[in-house]
Formats: C-alpha cells, sequence, structure tokens
C-alpha cells in the first residue's frame, strides 16, 4: 500500500485496515535509550515494521501516513529504535513485517566495516532474524524498504520513515555522553518508487520533529558537546552551527566508518552529510546566549525564502488538498548556553576555540574520537 498525501484522519485508518497491525501515532525518538535486552555478549532486538501516522509538527496538524519501526511491545517510532553496542558484542536482530501486502527490504544489519551490502527480505507477515559481530566502533543506520529501491536517496515515499542508527562504541571506557540525531525526510507528492516532479511539498525531521517544535538542547558555557548525525533521507544537508566552531571527529559512508587521528581532526563551521552516511563532532560553548543548529539549505529551514505565499503566516506543514504548493522547512535545532557561574563573559568577536586546543583555530590534539 502506498500513500502519496496527506488524508483526513478517518480516511487513512480506512485505508490502512488490511493491515496485520493497527495504525498508531508514531513517537518521536531522542536516540538516549538503546533498545533491546542483553544476555551475555548478545544484544536481542525485536523491530516490527509497522502502519503509523506521523504528526511531525503540532499535536492537531494533519497526519501523514507512513511506515515505521516499533520495538516489540512498544510504538513505532521516527527513527527507528535506536540499536547501541561495544566492539566484540553481537547483535541478534528480529525483523516482524505486520504491513499488509508489502515485503520489507532491510539494509544496515550486517558487521562494518563491510565490503558490500548485505539485505534482509520479510514477506507481509513473516519474521527473520540475522545474527552479526558489532564490528568496528562507528556511526551507522539502518533502513528498510517496501518499495524495493536500490539506496536511501532513493526512498521517498511512505516508506523513508523506516530506519535508525545503528552505533557502535570501543570496547571499554566511560559511558557515552553523546547525542545522535537523525535526520528523516518524506515527499507528500512521490508515488514512493520515483521522485516527486517537483520538491514542493515535502517534510525534514530530526529525530522525528520539525522546527519550532524540534527538541531545545541546553548547556552551561565550557561544556564539551559530542554529536552523531546521521542522514536517512533522500537529499545531502549541510548542517551548519552558529556562533562556534566544531571539530569533525569522523565521517562514514554507508559501509564503513573513518574516525579521524587527532592531527587529521579539523574545525569547521557547515558540514554536509550525505543520505546514508554519518558525521560526528565536538564543540564547546564558549559564550552564553541562544543560538542555532540547522541545515544551510534554505527550503530546509524556512520555505518564506524560497516559495513566497500570500498572507503572513505559512504553516509547517501541507494542506490536504495540496493547494498551494508547500516546501516543507523543520531541520534545526535552538541551543541555549547558560554562563557559567563565576566565569568572564567571553568576547562576542573571539574566534572559537576547538575541543582540547590551545589557540583559537588550532585542531585539538588528544581530544577523544566521536
Amino acid at each position: 500500500m502506498t500513500i502519496s498525501k496527506l488524508l483526513p484522519l478517518a480516511a487513512l485508518v480506512l485505508l490502512a485496515a488490511p493491515s496485520r497491525a493497527p495504525v498508531t501515532e508514531a513517537v518521536p525518538n531522542g536516540n538516549e535509550r538503546p533498545a533491546g535486552r542483553w544476555s551475555h555478549d548478545t544484544l536481542f532486538v525485536t523491530l516490527e515494521a509497522r502502519a503509523a501516522l506521523w504528526r511531525p509538527d503540532e499535536a492537531d496538524s494533519p497526519p501523514a501516513a507512513i511506515q515505521a519501526f516499533a520495538e516489540s511491545g512498544g510504538a513505532p517510532s521516527i527513527p527507528g529504535p535506536l540499536l547501541r553496542v561495544r566492539e566484540g558484542s553481537v547483535l541478534a536482530v528480529t525483523v516482524r513485517n505486520t504491513l499488509a501486502d508489502s515485503a520489507l527490504v532491510v539494509h544496515g544489519l550486517l558487521a562494518h566495516p563491510a565490503a558490500r551490502d548485505d539485505t534482509l527480505l520479510v514477506p507481509a507477515g513473516a519474521e527473520r532474524t540475522v545474527t552479526f559481530a558489532a564490528g568496528a566502533r562507528g556511526t551507522y543506520g539502518y533502513w528498510g524498504t517496501t518499495s524495493r529501491v536500490p539506496s536511501v536517496s532513493k526512498r521517498y515515499g511512505p516508506d523513508a520513515q523506516l530506519g535508525g542508527a545503528l552505533v557502535v562504541d570501543p570496547p571499554t571506557g566511560r559511558a557515552p555522553t553523546d547525542r545522535i540525531f537523525v535526520i528523516t525526510q518524506i515527499d507528500f507528492d512521490s508515488d514512493g518508487t520515483r521522485p516527486p516532479p517537483n520538491y514542493e511539498r515535502f517534510q525534514v525531521a530530526i529525530n522525528g520533529r520539525a522546527w519550532p517544535h524540534t527538541e531545545r538542547l541546553a548547556y552551561t558555557q565550557g561544556d564539551t558537546v559530542r554529536m552523531r548525525w546521521l542522514d536517512l533521507g533522500f537529499e545531502r544537508h549541510p548542517m551548519h552551527l552558529h556562533g562556534f566552531f566544531f571539530q569533525v571527529d569522523s565521517r562514514s559512508g554507508t559501509l564503513a566508518d573513518t574516525i579521524y587521528a587527532p592531527e587529521q581532526r579539523r574545525l569547521a563551521v557547515t558540514e554536509p552529510v550525505d543520505p546514508g552516511t554519518s558525521m560526528t563532532m565536538t564543540w564547546v560553548p564558549e559564550r552564553a546566549g541562544n543560538w542555532l543548529l540547522h541545515c544551510h539549505i534554505f527550503a530546509h529551514v524556512e520555505p518564506d525564502l524560497v516559495y513566497p505565499f500570500a498572507g503572513d503566516t505559512v504553516p509547517h506543514y501541507p494542506s490536504p488538498t495540496g493547494k498551494p504548493p508547500m516546501a516543507m522547512s523543520g531541520l534545526m535545532l535552538g541551543i541555549s548556553v547558560s554562563p557559567r557561574p563565576g566565569a568572564a563573559p567571553a568576547s562576542a568577536t573571539r574566534r572559537a576555540r576547538s575541543p582540547g586546543s590551545s589557540r583559537a583555530g588550532t585542531p585539538a590534539r588528544g581530544a577523544p574520537p566521536g
């Protein structure tokens, strides 16, 4: 079943009736709680592919009919459940397909690095289990498709929300303090198997929410902030941080992650993340205030800058009729930095130093990798 338009709630329920599981609301996933249960060195996880309704904006905004992963016994989420393990461990992932008349193909459930992609085919109403070693540390993604597209960059319709993060941490060390942000997209004019004739009615989200409903981040001046960004959408997103430089610690492709040595880490204010890839970054908020971290493509942040409309207000979601056509915004986070008690105020014109550096503009030495 492919639904490429936003429809009234009652119609969505009727269209979804053949599904083997009831249609429920997808919840945003902040990627702070890993899924599964441990037995010795093995993480056991059951993922269910379900039909769901998604409201990336206000609670009363029109819902989109999508497909999403849920951990068994939980609600479907966008992104899907976080798979997080340490090097040397094993994952046993069972995928259950509750979608009626839709075979599911899942990518990314394999040990990294890998020479080639591997897939898991799960017929409608069936389940399959795959067991694999965690592989090398890094930030990876898993994703599914019911439209049989060959890559994550070719998913445009309801199956574009089937996916989540797979993070492999070092075998020992302190508990992770990083945050994981997964970018997803959907185009309401696509039939799910080919690009739409235009990109005027699409939604971009971070961890299942679109600005101004994305998470607000709060830090204290001088904190060390570590972030992982994973793009499971169909476009490149140059991520830009206001007010500070950040250090790029690693970049991944779809099958391998390159973690940079200390002398390889560089400073940036904007770093592009391509579909199916990830980037890890470390930065220090040296100045108090309110800041933004967002995609540097105008239409992904504020549709008024690209598509003018009559009137003063433009909703963040498209109307069910699709008229007028609307580009969706949403790829932005708000950041609040509080002054550290007793700290001298930093100059607003001072160039931000990289984490662990001894002078402004010098790459950090010995900072922990992402």
